[in-house]
């Protein structure tokens, strides 16, 4: 396991920056894992931003899903779930089995153990933790 300590949102950025780059790949899935204000979304924005996704990047908390249009030869749309007001069931129903199994897709999801059990062995996690206000932890085999 590997650990980043960031202390600005650029350096949450960045880190986020270096994973898409190594990581984004059609069929994949990022997990984002850890509570309130642990940076998730923040990390996920650095992800859809070095994408080219286009913005605003916010947190899908409420719409529970957002989807984002590429244009890269490996992955032509990224999907960023909020799994914190569902469960399994929900997201079965709003179509997870399609998405993941669509090799031009990636996706990630925040708040993952909502829906441990349909998420996949292949999926790559992200522990995400508060340290204070402007500090966050990284750790995963990924990074």
């Amino acid at each position: 396991m590997k650990t980043i300590i960031t202390e600005s949102v650029e350096e949450t950025y960045e880190c986020a920056r270096v994973f898409a780059k190594e990581n984004v790949r059609g069929g994949r899935i990022l997990c984002l894992q850890g509570d309130l204000g642990g940076g998730k979304t923040t990390f996920a924005q650095g992800v859809l931003q070095t994408c080219g996704a286009q913005g605003p990047y916010t947190s899908p908390t409420f719409t529970i899903m957002k989807e984002y249009i590429i244009s890269t030869q490996e992955v032509n749309k990224i999907y960023h779930i909020d799994a914190y007001r569902i469960d399994a069931d929900d997201m079965v129903e709003l179509g997870w089995y399609d998405i993941i199994s669509d090799e031009k897709v990636f996706v990630i999801v925040e708040w993952p153990e909502k829906i441990q059990n349909i998420i996949p062995d292949r999926a790559m996690y992200i522990f995400c933790d508060w340290i204070s206000s402007s500090k966050h932890k990284y750790t995963s085999d990924n990074l």
